[in-house]
C-alpha cells in the first residue's frame, strides 16, 4: 500500500473500501474464462502496452502462475517498504511507539526455571521428594551416552528408554460410527495389519 494512501478518522466508508482493498483475491474469478480446446482464459481489466486484453493458458500453466502467488511457509505475509521498513531512518517519525508498560519500581521481567514451568503447567513439584517431602537439588547433568549408560547400569537401572508402543486406530467402532466405505483413494498400507 503506498503511503500517502490515508483515511480520515470518521469516514467509514473510506475506510471499508481500504479494507476490501487489502482483502481482494489475488485475481477475480468474474474475469476468468473456458476458452475452449482445453484453455483458459483471463480477460485483463486494462489492455497491455501491446494492446493485448486475454490471456491464454493452458490449465496446468495457469496452476503454476497461481502457485507462485502462494507464500511459503514460515514466511511473512506481510512485507513494509519505503518509510514503514524495519530500518528506515523515517519509521522513527512516522510509526508511534507503544506507550512504556505500567510497572512496580524494582520489578524487573525474570525467566522462569523448568521447574517452576513443570509446576505452574503440571502442578508437580518436582524439587520435592515425593517421598520423604525434602528439597532436591541437581548435583550433575551428563550428557555423554556412555557415562550415562554406565552410571544406569551401576544403579540397576535400566539403559535404554523401553520400546514405544504401536499407535493404534482411531476409536470409530468404539463410538458405533459406521467404518468409511473403501474406495480408489484408500491408501491404508494392508500389510502392518
Amino acid at each position: 500500500m503506498h503511503a500517502a494512501t490515508f483515511v480520515p478518522a470518521e469516514d467509514r466508508l473510506a475506510l471499508e473500501r481500504l479494507v476490501r482493498y487489502g482483502l481482494r483475491g489475488p485475481f477475480a474469478l468474474s474475469r476468468l474464462f473456458d476458452a475452449g480446446h482445453g484453455r483458459v482464459g483471463y480477460e485483463l481489466r486494462h489492455p497491455l502496452g501491446d494492446g493485448t486484453t486475454t490471456l491464454f493458458f493452458e490449465p496446468l500453466e495457469l496452476l503454476e502462475k497461481l502457485a507462485a502467488l502462494v507464500p511459503c511457509a514460515r514466511e511473512h505475509m506481510v512485507h513494509y517498504v519505503g518509510c514503514f521498513a524495519p530500518h528506515a531512518a523515517l519509521r522513527a517519525k512516522i510509526v508511534p511507539n507503544p506507550p512504556p508498560p505500567h510497572r512496580l519500581p524494582g520489578w524487573r521481567r525474570r525467566r522462569l526455571d523448568w521447574a517452576e514451568l513443570l509446576r505452574r503447567v503440571y502442578a508437580v513439584q518436582i524439587m520435592i521428594c515425593a517421598l520423604c517431602g525434602g528439597p532436591r537439588r541437581i548435583i550433575a547433568t551428563i550428557p555423554e551416552g556412555p557415562i550415562a549408560r554406565r552410571i544406569l547400569r551401576h544403579l540397576g537401572l535400566p539403559e535404554f528408554a523401553p520400546p514405544r508402543a504401536r499407535a493404534r486406530g482411531p476409536p470409530q467402532a468404539d463410538l458405533g460410527f459406521n467404518p468409511s466405505p473403501g474406495d480408489d483413494w484408500d491408501q491404508t498400507d494392508r500389510s502392518c495389519a
